[in-house]
Order: structure tokens, then sequence, then C-alpha cells
């Protein structure tokens, strides 16, 4: 086994996926609709040229995959704690009961929105009815089994993808938290819209932003102090919510400095790896750096090395990123933006204080009218 390890491996088991949703940031790479089998003997060997704790297994869509509770049963065997990202609509009664025994940490169910109208225009007519129906009858087998004490707990959470078009009011946001309670989820972790793939089709964020869309989910969430909510945003902001709406808010998930190429790494369908995702989807008009390893031959210990030490020119950007306190847990810029991007911004005021600033301006003379 190479000396390398990482933390998290996020894994695209497989380019097949039954839903083509309007936003798919991996639209481009999705090549079938119909069920695959993986060699499951090729892909431990694969993995086990790397050390790592955790594996987020996503796709396409994982269920597509008709082997896949056998490759979560081998990693669960090696103490490797196993995740998964599903759309559900796949998620029958047998299929159900393969996945809670086959020794998954957490699942992560995926749905656009509390409403059938604004799921199904993402995600396709009838998605929702069937995504209710089988994350329901999930849900019944998982507490009946629990009940009696034969399975572990597993952790359950809704997933959005998050924009003005499907959280764009207050109402959109509080029916989903209403939504969790309903399916008796505990846990929403609210993803932003990436532009990218199927997602440069479409208009969104026109009138807003994901940080005054997050300050409103923050707000909300007050109401619902039961569910917690997971919010991949810088840590600064989410010391600025806390400051603003008490300590005791339930959201986690603040990101600390770029933990691309050590912290974690991305895996695709073909057992290529590179330090993150974006480099796989050709986002970058880079290409001076050459990090894609593929894990079906021996690798070295120096992976990745030539990103992480880029990954370091890229800690202080703005005027404000040397004498920040955050300026070491923060990701002020992605390394793998173009060149010409970071040129530019370099000097410039920080986005995400200018924003802060705006809300809490915004909100105190909100306040100061009533």
């Amino acid at each position: 086994m190479s000396s390398k390890s990482i933390g998290t491996i996020t894994y695209d088991i497989t380019t097949s996926c039954n839903l083509r949703c309007k936003h798919c940031y991996n639209t481009e790479y999705l090549s079938t609709n119909k069920p695959v089998e993986i060699n499951i003997s090729e892909t431990i060997d694969a993995f086990s040229k790397i050390s790592f704790q955790n594996i987020l297994i996503q796709g396409g869509e994982p269920l597509m995959v008709s082997n896949l509770e056998q490759l979560i049963n081998q990693f669960s065997r090696k103490n490797i704690n196993v995740f998964l990202t599903t759309n559900a609509t796949l998620l029958d009664v047998s299929r159900s009961i393969q996945l809670i025994q086959s020794g998954l940490k957490g699942i992560f169910f995926s749905v656009e929105s509390a409403s059938e109208e604004i799921n199904d225009a993402i995600r396709g007519k009838g998605t929702f009815q069937t995504f209710y129906k089988n994350v329901k009858n999930f849900m019944n087998i998982y507490l009946a089994l629990r009940e009696k004490k034969i399975i572990p707990p597993i952790q359950l959470a809704l997933s959005c993808t998050t924009s003005s078009i499907n959280f764009g009011t207050e109402s959109n946001i509080r029916n989903m938290f209403n939504f969790a309670h309903e399916l008796g989820m505990s846990n929403i972790t609210f993803n932003f819209l990436v532009n990218h793939g199927a997602c440069k089709n479409l208009t969104f964020n026109k009138d807003t932003t994901n940080f005054k869309i997050a300050n409103k989910i923050v707000q909300i969430s007050k109401e619902f102090p039961d569910i917690c909510v997971r919010l991949p945003m810088k840590q600064i902001e989410h010391d600025f919510f806390k400051k603003r709406y008490g300590i005791d808010i339930n959201i986690c998930g603040a990101k600390g400095s770029c933990p691309a190429g050590d912290k974690v790494a991305y895996v695709d369908a073909n057992l290529n790896m590179y330090p993150c995702i974006w480099p796989s989807h050709n986002v970058l008009n880079r290409t001076s750096i050459n990090d894609v390893i593929s894990l079906k031959s021996a690798i070295s210990s120096t992976v990745f090395t030539s990103f992480l030490k880029r990954k370091q020119t890229y800690i202080e950007i703005f005027q404000e990123c040397k004498t920040c306190k955050y300026n070491k847990n923060c990701i002020p810029v992605c390394p793998y933006q173009d060149e010409f991007e970071i040129i530019n911004c370099t000097g410039q005021p920080c986005p995400t204080r200018m924003e802060i600033k705006e809300i809490y301006n915004e909100q105190n003379t909100n306040s100061d009218a009533h």
C-alpha cells in the first residue's frame, strides 16, 4: 500500500443515471441510463493502494450499479466508513433492506424541493412522488429494524442542490424543513448550485446570492432546532451566522483551508484519482498541473505534490488576507481557478467580507425601520 493517506474519498462509482436533472454539473459525463455491474475485485484492489477513512459513493446514480451493496460490504469489512448519495427513485423495498444491511454509515437522499411542482420541473415528472414513497418505505423498514436492535444506527439526511430556482422564497425553505420532519429526518444538507454542466443553461440567483439564501436558511432553521443544517460555507460565514443568530443555532459544515489533495480526493468511474472533482471535469483552463493518478497502476507517496505546492500560493489573495484571522483557515479562491482570474483578484477587497457587511447593514436598516 502506498504511504499516501487521504481522509475522505468522493467516488463517482458510475456514469450511468436514470435521471437527467436540469442543473446537473455531471451531465456531460453521463453515459447511459441502463443498470451496470462493476468489477468488485478490481475496485477493491485499486482502492487498497491508498489509505483513507471515509468514502462517499455517488455518480451518476449509485443504485444503477447492481452489485453496489457487495462493494459497500467489502469496504465496511475493512473498517472504512461508507456514505451514499442517491436520488432514491430506484430504492424499492428489496434494495432498501440490502442497503440497510450492507454496512453503510450514512445516506444522503437527494431531493430538490418539498414542492412536487418545483422538484419535478428539475428532475422530471413523477420523481417527487417516487422519491417520497421510496424514502417513506425505507424509513419504515429502518426504524422497525432499529427498534428491534437488529442494525446499528445509520446517519440519514436530505440533500438539496440549492439556488433561487428551488429556494428563492422563505416558504420554499420552510417547507423543506417540514418535509424533513414528515420523513423523520433530522439532517438537511444544502449544497449550492455549481455553474457547470447543464447548469450553464439555467438562469438562477439573478437577484440574490448563495450567502443571502444561506442567511435565510439559518434564520428559518431556528424554528426547527431539532434539525441539523449542513452548510458547506466558509468559517467566517458560519461565525457571522452564530454571532447574528446565536451560538446555539444547529448548523455545521464550515470549511477550513482547501482540503483537496491531502484531506480529500476524488475518484472517477474509471478509477482515476484527482485532488478534487473539478480538474476531472475540465472546469479550468489550466493544463500545467498533471495530478491525475490511475489507481489501476502502481502509485507513489508523492502524488499530488505539484498541486499541494501550488495550493499554498492561494492562501493570501485579497487585500485583507494577510491580516485576516481566517487566512490559514479559508479558501479565498479555488487553487484550480484560471491564472488570469487569480491575477485580476489579487489585491482586491475580499468579496466574502463585503457580502457579510452588506447583509449586516441591510438587516440593521430593516431592524431600525421597525
